[in-house]
């Protein structure tokens, strides 16, 4: 992993993230974003009804799948792969992983990635658009200091086994 060098003025965090038409036909309608409730952070999904433009976005809805506490979620191109932020021990963030399995989401499943030495911990994921690398902030050791930008191979990331949970 490498911190990402940028100026903190230019910096961007998303907390949405869209799959365009013609990525593939079953996802490319949907929008699936972060919105904090009066049970904490969740995760919602407003699907298009037209095929262009900014309106055309029927009424969000909550994904029941994903308990409260997950949010900054970023898809894979497939639309199988969801990366997002969630609670870990200590009132810290860490970045967790849940696939797709029809119209349900699997629980959320901590990355063996996150820094036990981080503070704050592992947050607002973001993936390239091709799906191959993750971006997230951190203050682990090793940045610049306080928040810094880390990126890393998407296919280098596994779930914490079960018995290190």
């Amino acid at each position: 992993m490498t911190a990402a060098r940028s100026s903190p003025s230019t910096i961007a965090i998303r907390n949405i993230c869209s799959l365009p038409p013609g990525r593939t036909r079953r996802y490319g309608r949907r929008l699936y974003f972060s919105r904090k409730t009066k049970d904490g952070w969740r995760v919602f999904v407003a699907t298009r009804t037209t095929t262009t433009g900014a309106a055309g976005f029927g009424e969000p809805v909550l994904l029941k799948d994903l308990s409260a506490g997950f949010h900054h979620p970023t898809l894979t191109p497939d639309g199988k792969t969801m990366y997002l932020q969630g609670p870990l021990e200590k009132d810290r963030w860490g970045l967790f992983v849940t696939t797709a399995s029809g119209t349900k989401w699997a629980t959320p499943e901590s990355l063996s990635i996150n820094s036990s030495d981080a503070p704050t911990g592992d947050i607002s994921p973001s993936l390239s658009r091709d799906g191959t690398l993750l971006y997230f902030a951190s203050d682990r050791p090793g940045g610049k200091g306080k928040l810094d930008l880390w990126v890393l191979q998407t296919a280098k990331l596994k779930p914490v086994p079960a018995k290190e949970k």
